[in-house]
């Protein structure tokens, strides 16, 4: 994943289905990979240093009864290549990529055919 999300649990319960613990989790940051990359080249972190000291915290998301058109302009206008989709009862449930719109326009048949 091109993407680092900091997440913090906020809410732990029991699956009786699965036998497993899930948690809800409340996205804290993002750190892309054009951040990190920026991160190295300005400052040369040491190998010790956090996450959370140069992640964005003001994170711009996806909801997920968002549209796909919605999403792309979001995308586009801010220069992203992923954007969190989050759901207000489940936190963060995914992570959309321009892969993933053109995927979508591939299938349905919405590019424009040469």
């Amino acid at each position: 994943m091109s993407s680092i999300l900091s997440t913090r649990e906020t809410r732990r319960t029991s699956s009786r289905e699965r036998g497993t613990p899930a948690c809800r989790a409340a996205l804290e940051g993002i750190l892309t990979t054009t951040d990190f990359v920026d991160i190295v080249a300005k400052s040369q972190p040491k190998a010790q240093t956090t996450v959370e000291r140069y992640m964005t915290t003001d994170v711009i998301t996806a909801g997920a009864q968002d549209s796909i058109l919605s999403v792309a302009e979001s995308m586009t206008e801010h220069g992203f290549h992923h954007m969190p989709v989050v759901d207000e009862e489940e936190g963060v449930i995914g992570m959309i990529a321009t892969s993933d719109l053109a995927a979508y326009l591939s299938q349905t048949g919405q590019l424009a055919r040469s």
